[in-house]
């Protein structure tokens, strides 16, 4: 009878891999987009920083697991041609399994503008 200790420490780190290299090529399909859509062209994008997905409020578990898998807010600073600092926050909203990027939310209290993956607005 094989190990099973040996067997489950598999399966447990090939799951944790794969989390992580999700979690980096999500990041880096953010990135892009942002650089690519939704700063102006001559600006300079300065950081583009993650916040924390538990300070939201889902409710109930399942939707905070939901929303943990799915979604992701983040905060872009840039610069101007004009050397004005802009912040922009954002929803990256991803496949729940495979995380590609489904659609990016510009979100604001009086506006919101849903982005395609491939920038059509």
């Amino acid at each position: 009878m094989p190990d099973l200790s040996k067997f489950l420490l598999i399966v447990v780190g090939t799951i944790l891999v794969f989390l992580v290299i999700r979690g980096l090529w999500m990041k880096a399909q953010i990135r892009k987009a942002v650089q690519r859509d939704l700063v102006p062209s001559r600006a300079k994008v300065i950081a583009i920083s993650e916040e924390h997905w538990f300070s939201k409020d889902c409710g109930s578990v399942k939707e905070a697991i939901r929303t943990s898998l799915c979604e992701r807010n983040f905060s872009v600073t840039y610069r101007e041609p004009g050397g004005t600092d802009r912040k922009l926050s954002i929803i990256a909203v991803f496949h729940p399994l495979i995380g590609i990027l489904r659609e990016v939310v510009l979100r604001s209290d009086r506006w919101e503008i849903v982005i395609g993956p491939q920038g059509e607005a």
